[in-house]
């Protein structure tokens, strides 16, 4: 969790779900030697691949000259009084770029080409086109160069088209949870997730919020804050949140589950240590939806974004608040 004011302003990419679940796997000799884990192999990668993209997205990819984006002027520009070159009386002014919904456009492997505007063309940050996307065959054509495989992802974005990480409102003392949203990086305004309505949060702290999955490895509309899970991501006003369920991680099987509450409280407590265990391991196991405690599994991509947007790791890369192991 961190104070309002001391917002990282790290520019980075998303990353595809199979590519980050495949590097989140312990060291088995998938990832280089000289790196102590897959994790900090992977944000090397990626900060190596990403460098340099908050200014321009040329400084990833050399696409040849780019072309400004038609009616797109920089926001940073000089305002045009609409009435001047004598049209008879103008038109109405542009709008102020806002926080909200995107589609990002990266390549196969989460490098970040821009954002998609409603012609098929890819923005970058900066206000300039640098290609085109064409979604019936998935390709990415840059303005001067040869069509590649691409991808797109539903991402929230500020006014300059920063991919925005969603974060909890939270107490600062008592880490409850009032609503989820999301921060600019170039103007501090906070909007909720469910409408993005600007809402004043100065007397509140802001906390990571990770991504859940389904046991199937399918998105789950959950978000994990500070080891407690909450059923739903999607708030229109700042209201107290209730959690759910308990982040646990299972270091035998090297997951990190969302449990319901109170999940293994009627485990019989006169058995063993090996016999609880085993009547624990149960329960992790139910795949029945009407008697599974099992809510879901940190997203190791949501995680991983999370990082590198400036998040701090977790012990075990698990944001739990327990940890059930065999005796």
């Amino acid at each position: 969790m961190r104070k309002l004011s001391g917002q990282s302003m790290v520019e980075y990419t998303i990353v595809t779900a199979a590519f980050v679940t495949g590097l989140l796997v312990l060291n088995d000799g998938a990832c280089p030697d000289e790196y102590e884990d897959c994790v900090e192999y992977l944000l090397t990668v990626m900060h190596d691949n990403a460098d340099g993209y908050s200014n321009s997205i040329t400084a990833l990819h050399d696409y040849g000259p780019s072309l400004p984006a038609a009616g797109r002027p920089r926001w940073d520009d000089e305002e045009v009084d609409p009435g001047s070159g004598g049209g008879g009386g103008g038109g109405a002014p542009l709008p102020e770029p806002q926080i909200g919904q995107s589609t990002l456009v990266t390549d196969d492997y989460g490098m970040i080409h821009g954002v998609l505007n409603n012609n098929n063309e890819v923005v970058s940050p900066d206000g300039f086109i640098v290609g085109i996307y064409n979604s019936v065959d998935n390709t990415f054509t840059p303005t001067d160069g040869v069509a590649t495989g691409a991808r797109t992802h539903e991402v929230v974005t500020d006014e300059a088209n920063n991919v925005l990480q969603m974060q909890a409102v939270v107490d600062c003392n008592s880490d409850q949870v009032y609503g989820f949203g999301y921060k600019s990086k170039v103007s501090d305004k906070f909007v909720t997730s469910l409408n993005m309505a600007e809402a004043d949060v100065s007397n509140y702290c802001l906390a990571p919020a990770y991504a859940v999955t389904t046991r199937t490895g399918s998105a789950d509309g959950g978000r994990i804050v500070n080891g407690r899970y909450y059923a739903i991501g999607l708030t229109a006003v700042l209201a107290p949140v209730s959690p759910v369920g308990e982040v646990v991680y299972w270091p035998e099987l090297n997951d990190c589950v969302a449990m319901a509450t109170g999940w293994d409280q009627g485990i019989d407590a006169d058995l063993s240590a090996e016999e609880r265990y085993a009547e624990q391991l149960l329960l992790y196991g139910d795949t029945n939806p009407a008697t599974s405690p099992y809510l879901g599994r940190l997203s190791p991509m949501g995680y991983v974004e999370q990082l590198v947007d400036g998040q701090g790791a977790w012990p075990n890369d698990c944001v739990s608040v327990r940890t059930v192991s065999a005796p």
